[in-house]
């Protein structure tokens, strides 16, 4: 059944649109706060592929888009812990 058919007949029923909705909502909550995803995020060093060697400017540009750099600021200004286990 798709979320689309769900919902309708979760409104036949006599549930409305919105309590199917939240319920949907609530549902996908508690799945993903049983969860303790990680993020891997793969840098391109140079250019070039050469071993042992980075190229400061480009790993720096790809920080800032992946938004690691964001994440770090945040962290460090909200004083969160960091758990690097």
């Amino acid at each position: 059944m798709t979320s689309c058919s769900f919902l309708v007949a979760t409104a036949k029923r006599g549930n409305s649109l919105v309590d199917a909705f939240k319920n949907s909502l609530m549902e996908l909550m508690e799945r993903m706060n049983a969860c303790y995803p990680h993020f891997i995020r793969c840098l391109k060093p140079n250019p070039q592929q050469r071993p042992s060697y980075w190229e400061t400017s480009l790993v720096e540009r790809q920080l800032k888009y992946a938004g690691v750099l964001e994440t770090i600021k945040i962290r460090k200004v909200c004083a969160f812990d960091i758990d690097l286990s």
